[in-house]
């Protein structure tokens, strides 16, 4: 994978044969076959990086690999996380054993909405799935990483979204915070 200047990711995953990028592209039976077959290509059916509703590669699903391995490199969660089987499934990735999902939420930045918002917004949307789920064992996971070059807002956002959760009833036990 590459990062263009401005943050985008790019998939160096090509179909040799076709010579197809497939970032970003749902694949049919046969390419299935032939990635699977051909030993030199890193792409697999079960392929961490493939988004489990749309079954293709793209940016979010890229960034929600990056969070979860970086997790993993940190002792955050074990190692052996895999994507849902089911498209209908609520996290991005799940435990080795099914047990325990995780729900990936990045804090983010655009032209249209700065960290602070995009932080109100990932409260507002663990409320309302962790409402939801109450049954279930999921973490979500925030990943601070984007505000890294301004360790105060990092620090301020981090402060700001674990006191609004914990007052609404969501458990420390139940957020994982990545930082850079």
């Amino acid at each position: 994978m590459t990062v263009d200047d401005d943050g985008t990711a790019k998939s160096s995953i090509i179909n040799p044969k076709s010579g197809r990028l497939l970032l970003d592209t749902k694949l049919n039976d046969n390419e299935y076959a032939f990635l699977q077959k051909d030993t030199s290509s890193e792409f697999r059916l079960t392929d961490l990086r493939r988004d489990v509703q749309t079954h293709v590669m793209n940016q979010k699903s890229l960034l929600e690999y990056d969070s979860i391995t970086r997790a993993a490199l940190q002792n955050k969660v074990l190692a052996g996380f895999k994507r849902p089987e089911s498209p209908k499934a609520r996290a991005d990735f799940v435990s080795s054993d099914g047990k325990t999902g995780y729900e990936i939420k990045r804090v983010t930045q655009t032209n249209h909405k700065t960290f602070h918002q995009s932080a109100n917004n990932i409260i507002k949307k663990i409320i309302k799935q962790h409402a939801a789920d109450l049954d279930r064992n999921e973490k979500f996971m925030v990943d601070l990483v984007e505000t890294a070059h301004d360790i105060e807002t990092q620090k301020h956002i981090y402060q700001h979204m674990s006191q609004e959760l914990s007052n609404q009833g969501v458990p420390t036990s139940s957020l994982i915070y990545l930082f850079n």
